[in-house]
């Protein structure tokens, strides 16, 4: 597996965006980084000649598009639980939040109250306010 990825200026965002919901089976992801005016277009295809075919396709419907970026190898690993290693023990007063993964070996004090978990793939970071 192959990534591409692209920073574009914010006047491109939002055909792009339009362009993209008319291709649901498209494999190209548009970010924007959180109160930035900065873009990334990423796409993950399966060898190096789809991707630049795809972004060939593309340039057609965008001719502004510069030439391809290179590609990047994307390492292969388990999806499934590639996620465990950016979720973290955290603590918020005397509640401590432990993924089921850590739980064993994991030294808490008598004065914490442990909350396991297993928040599974879809549960993001875990990071937001809520």
């Amino acid at each position: 597996m192959v990534a591409i990825e692209f920073p574009f200026a914010a006047e491109l965002a939002f055909r792009l965006e339009e362009h993209f919901c008319d291709r649901p089976d498209s494999r190209w992801v548009l970010f924007r980084k959180r109160g930035a005016e900065r873009f990334l277009l990423s796409g993950y295809f399966s060898s190096e000649n789809d991707a630049i075919e795809e972004w060939n396709r593309l340039a057609m419907a965008f001719p502004e598009m510069p030439p391809p970026p290179p590609c990047s190898p994307v390492r292969d690993q388990d999806w499934k639980t590639a996620y465990r290693e950016h979720f973290k023990p955290w603590r918020c007063r005397d509640l401590l939040w432990l993924p089921l993964w850590l739980r064993d070996g994991y030294a808490v004090g008598p004065e914490v109250t442990v909350v396991a978990l297993d928040p599974g793939m879809a549960f993001g970071t875990g990071d937001h306010a809520t």
